[in-house]
C-alpha cells in the first residue's frame, strides 16, 4: 500500500474521510457524480485542472503531495531547461 499513498485518488479519499464526508456529499460539493468521484479515488479516472484545483483548495491537500508524490520534489523532469524546485536550493 506504500505506493498507493502517493496517488492522487488516495489523497482525495483520505481528505474526504478526514472531513467526515461521504462520497455523495463530496461529489455534490464538487458538482460531479459520486460514480465519477469513486473512479477518481480508485485512480481509474483523471481530474481536469479546474476540478483538481477545487479539490486541492477544498481539502487543503498539499500541492507538494499532489504534484511531487515521490517526495521532496523527487525527479520531476525539467521542461526545456526550466528550473525545477530543487535547482533553487
Amino acid at each position: 500500500m506504500g505506493a498507493r499513498k502517493n496517488q492522487l485518488g488516495y489523497l482525495i479519499k483520505t481528505a474526504k474521510l478526514d472531513a467526515h464526508l461521504t462520497q455523495n456529499q463530496l461529489a455534490e460539493k464538487l458538482e460531479i457524480t459520486s460514480r465519477y468521484l469513486m473512479s477518481i479515488e480508485n485512480d481509474q479516472k483523471k481530474l481536469g485542472y479546474n476540478l483538481l484545483l477545487r479539490v486541492v483548495r477544498e481539502h487543503q491537500i498539499s500541492g507538494d503531495g499532489t504534484f511531487y508524490p515521490e517526495g521532496e520534489y523527487g525527479e520531476a523532469p525539467a521542461v526545456d531547461g526550466a528550473k525545477t524546485p530543487s535547482d533553487s536550493r
